[in-house]
């Protein structure tokens, strides 16, 4: 329906008013066809009475339209959208993309979708895209020396985002991580992006522990600069925590570097035991992911979504 009234439009002066609900598909779907058809879009939220609209723009140019230019409800709309759109998963797109620079070429992500559980009991996060791995990939963007030149190593890869995004960096050897059951769907996404990432990223089972962590070692020549978790800590057990920790330990040696990405949710107690363990291990500095957006800028308060960045005792 999109393609055929933007069919009609009078080049190039034509003008394409959309009012609808606002939601994140509809948004999404906004965005796709606009670029596909070459024109301008643009978004804003309205009130209507109990709940928000969406109106959307599109035309060839908005070039030199003081009224569009000079919009004070801009910025508004555009935190109230980005909201919209990472207040959770986009469950229902089976293709999450990731752009930003100085990546030389967007991401394309698969994620799971529910059917694809179906008949199983596997929890089925590891398959989605949430809203932290956006904001860590946006800090490597920002920070590509933290990766770059240098071996990385994601530990609970899922979908495999940021370990990709390190890869496209342009990080010596990234290798990304997971349990048997969510391999599949990483190699496949390490293999959409083999060409963005300059064939720098590979996949391997990794179950967290010393045996684990050395076998990844090896495989490396010894060496690991860097250690990457995104939103992997969630209420483990003493055992899983213990694990992990000393997984981080191993991994980054001597003189390496972890960055782990935590969300706040209910159920923060539970994650003491992690933390109690990693904090014997190394020193920590902590920042707040909420200036990259994604969701994070629409809450009171900006230090839910953190980057924990370890390094070992020694060096700290």
């Amino acid at each position: 329906m999109l393609r055929g009234a933007l069919g009609l439009l009078r080049r190039p002066s034509g003008l394409l008013i959309s009012v609808a609900f606002a939601a994140a598909a509809r948004v999404l779907l906004l965005r796709r066809v606009a670029k596909e058809m070459g024109l301008e879009l643009l978004l804003r939220v309205v009130p209507a009475r109990s709940e928000k609209r969406l109106v959307a723009l599109l035309a060839e140019s908005f070039s030199g339209v003081p009224s569009v230019e000079q919009d004070a409800d801009a910025l508004a709309s555009e935190l109230w959208l980005d909201g919209l759109l990472y207040a959770a998963p986009l469950r229902g797109e089976p293709f999450i993309s990731f752009e930003r620079p100085p990546l030389p070429t967007p991401l394309v992500i698969r994620q799971e979708s529910a059917k694809d559980r179906l008949g199983t009991s596997e929890d089925a996060t590891g398959g989605l895209v949430w809203p932290s791995a956006h904001a860590l990939s946006a800090h490597l963007c920002a920070r590509p020396e933290l990766v770059r030149g240098r071996r990385v190593v994601e530990l609970g890869a899922g979908t495999g985002l940021v370990g990709l995004v390190a890869a496209a960096l342009g990080a010596e050897e990234v290798v990304l991580t997971d349990l048997p059951s969510a391999l599949p769907l990483l190699q496949e996404n390490v293999t959409r992006n083999a060409s963005a990432c300059g064939g720098r990223a590979r996949t391997a089972t990794l179950s967290w522990g010393a045996a684990g962590a050395e076998d990844v070692l090896r495989s490396l020549g010894g060496r690991c600069h860097v250690v990457i978790g995104c939103e992997i800590v969630y209420q483990h057990d003493e055992v899983t925590s213990a694990a992990l920790a000393e997984t981080m330990s191993l991994l980054a040696g001597a003189d390496g570097i972890c960055l782990f990405a935590y969300e706040f949710r209910e159920g923060l107690l539970g994650d003491f035991e992690f933390f109690d363990r990693v904090n014997e291990r190394f020193n920590v500095e902590v920042e707040s992911l909420a200036p990259y957006g994604f969701g994070a800028q629409q809450r009171s308060d900006d230090m839910d979504r953190l980057l924990y960045v370890y390094r070992p005792t020694s060096v700290a």
